[in-house]
């Protein structure tokens, strides 16, 4: 699932609409908008922090420029479970192994080098070093941080005044 924001969407177009009227310059602002918007989301997504995930979902968040509309994507597999929340499940086997330590981040369990053998729900070395634990599902809470309609409000306003700057008035 991708999350996106359509420069078309009511609460940006009909903003924009209504403070322009029928200058006839409606799609340059609109453009501006999604510019400002993209840069809100990278922005949005990089003060997070901590964690390179971030910085990795602001860098897969996209415009793409179609005629005088344009989308705003965040493409990175991980974006909308961030936003919205959601479930993880194992894609193969009954588990999802989660590591508990630095080595055992480096290696699948399967390519893990040394024996490990299964207590309980979790993953042991011979000397009884837990390395991983496992659990049937991983639910991510959600963690807000897409542009708000507030924010796209914002953002379209912005767009305007800069564009009457620009170009001297209306």
């Amino acid at each position: 699932m991708k999350l996106s924001i359509s420069t078309n969407s009511a609460q940006i177009e009909t903003f924009v609409a209504d403070v322009l009227e029928d200058t006839g310059n409606l799609a340059t602002v609109v453009r501006m908008a999604s510019m400002l918007i993209e840069r809100k989301a990278k922005t949005n997504a990089r003060a997070k922090g901590g964690r390179k995930l971030w910085f990795e979902i602001a860098d897969a968040i996209h415009m793409d420029l179609q005629g005088g509309n344009s989308l705003i994507v965040a493409e990175h597999k991980l974006a909308y479970f961030k936003e919205k929340g959601g479930t993880i499940y194992p894609k193969r086997g009954k588990y999802l192994a989660v590591p508990q330590t630095e080595s055992a981040q480096k290696f699948w369990p399967r390519n893990f080098p040394g024996k490990l053998h299964r207590e309980g729900s979790a993953l042991k070395t011979a000397e009884g070093d837990t390395l991983y634990v496992l659990i049937a599902r991983a639910v991510i809470p959600e963690n807000p941080w897409w542009p708000t309609d507030a924010e796209l409000q914002m953002c379209a306003s912005q767009a305007v005044k800069v564009f009457v700057k620009k170009n001297g008035g209306l």
